[in-house]
């Protein structure tokens, strides 16, 4: 009798499909398994590996938990905000690392689970080669050692600049290296920016005597950016361009000048 009463416990049990509600640590269970308290799930033969539901009473959700200390704890934490993961070696309470809000965002945290948030990108071997991560508000795609950009919260992008250097005020890109492209435009707001001021009749046009002791003096044109000047703040494309048209004006300006000269000469000459 008691062979086969272990039989059935072993082997009929099992399988059995209850039509009635079945308790565990509770005498009304509500669900068809209703189970109060933690359910623990090791792998055969092993001690490690468990499967824990917690109660409302602690931070509702499930539990992935491991008690080899090689192994990593994981919580998946159901909260007002959202659904929470948390990983972490060898931690009792391991720290969020990311949140699936419930407005669909899906957001990431490292450092402590505190800020940042990073993503890895695995190389053909296997370990991370690039990371893209937010460092204390700046978004970074990086590898370690060589930050290849990085963009700011003002909307600055760097290609080639670490975080430490610093940037110059009022420009959106800055780039260390050269720059390769078909075709550059340059915006000009405003027809003030462009030089078709030379052509006003009330342009003071120097004589090119003042500017012959003007470049013996100075050794450029006038309004013209010095070397000097030019290394200490770069060449705007837009600037320079306006002001070398400025120049070629001025000089037809002379030439016309000089053209009227040699046609009164020839007149008088005849």
């Amino acid at each position: 009798m008691k062979k086969i009463l272990f039989c059935l416990i072993t082997f009929v049990l099992p399988i059995f499909v209850f039509s009635q509600n079945v308790g565990i640590g509770t005498v009304t269970p509500i669900q068809q398994l209703h189970v109060e308290g933690t359910g623990l799930f090791n792998a055969p033969g092993s001690s490690t590996g468990s499967i824990l539901f917690s109660s409302p009473v602690g931070h509702p959700g499930m539990i992935l938990n491991s008690n080899d200390p090689d192994l990593y704890r994981s919580d998946i934490r159901r909260t007002p905000d959202g659904l929470d993961f948390a990983i972490h070696n060898a931690m009792a309470i391991p720290p969020v690392r990311m949140t699936l809000q419930n407005d669909g965002i899906l957001t990431m945290r490292s450092r402590g689970g505190v800020a940042g948030g990073a993503f890895g990108l695995l190389g053909a071997g296997g370990a991370i080669d690039w990371f893209i991560d937010n460092n204390d508000g700046l978004l970074r795609f990086y590898k370690p050692g060589y930050e290849a950009a990085i963009l700011s919260g003002n909307g600055v992008l760097r290609l080639g600049i670490g975080s430490a250097a610093t940037v110059p005020s009022g420009y959106r890109l800055v780039c260390r290296g050269g720059v390769i492209a078909e075709r550059v435009k340059v915006a000009v707001y405003g027809s003030a920016a462009w030089a078709d001021y030379v052509f006003d009749e009330n342009y003071p046009l120097q004589s090119l005597e003042e500017v012959k002791d003007y470049i013996k003096t100075n050794h450029h044109l006038p309004s013209v950016p010095s070397a000097a000047e030019m290394v200490e703040t770069g060449n705007d494309l837009g600037a320079t361009d306006a002001i070398l048209l400025a120049k070629i004006e001025e000089l037809y300006l002379h030439v016309i000048q000089l053209n009227e000269e040699i046609k009164r000469l020839k007149a008088g000459s005849e």
